[in-house]
């Protein structure tokens, strides 16, 4: 049973460094990706300095309604986030974000709700539409970043791996200092009758 002690040793080594690493590596993750936050506003020049997709955020109070209820968002009853193109005349295209990506923290969160295709660098105007009654605007902002679902999806998945190899390397260990000696002769028989 040396062997498994040294596998159980080695699997909390291994996994509180992939642990660490991956948590760091989704925090650098979320703060690199943010290209703009801007207050919420009914108008609002935006200027991109990177043409592609940008994926809009609504970040405000945890609990807000608005936050709660993402998927009210963007339908008939929610808001309509809108980028227009002053260069070309028109509006950008868009979709609305199918994985909505959640950034939550103990008083803010932040969701993904639309990906704009911006086909190039420049300024743009961000536009917000029929807001729902009763949500304060001002408690809230847009943040524009770099779509980054499946990177996520990765570091998050790495996070799971590096606590099952955390929690699983000292029992594996304790286990392997338990041994159990095996029975001699006969197993014990069990009288079930009653």
């Amino acid at each position: 049973m040396p062997i498994v002690a040294a596998f159980g040793v080695l699997g909390l080594v291994a996994g509180s460094i992939v642990l660490a690493l991956s948590i760091r590596s989704l925090g650098r993750l979320v703060r690199g990706n943010v290209l703009r936050e801007a207050p919420l506003l009914p108008r609002q020049e935006v200027r991109l300095d990177q043409p592609g997709d940008v994926m809009l955020h609504l970040e405000g109070p945890r609990f807000a309604r608005p936050l709660a209820f993402p998927w009210a968002l963007g339908g008939t009853s929610g808001p309509r986030f809108a980028l227009y193109d002053p260069a070309l005349g028109r509006e950008v295209p868009s979709r609305p974000s199918r994985a909505r990506p959640r950034v939550a923290g103990f008083r803010r969160m932040r969701v993904g709700l639309v990906v704009f295709e911006a086909g190039h660098r420049g300024p743009f105007e961000l536009s917000v539409d029929s807001w729902p009654a009763g949500a304060d605007p001002s408690a809230f902002a847009v943040v524009l970043t770099r779509p980054s679902t499946g990177a996520m999806v990765g570091r998050i998945l790495a996070i799971v791996l590096g606590g099952l190899l955390t929690v699983g390397g000292p029992v594996a260990f304790i286990l392997s200092l338990t041994q159990v000696e095996p029975c001699q002769g006969a197993p014990p028989r069990w009288n079930l009758a009653l």
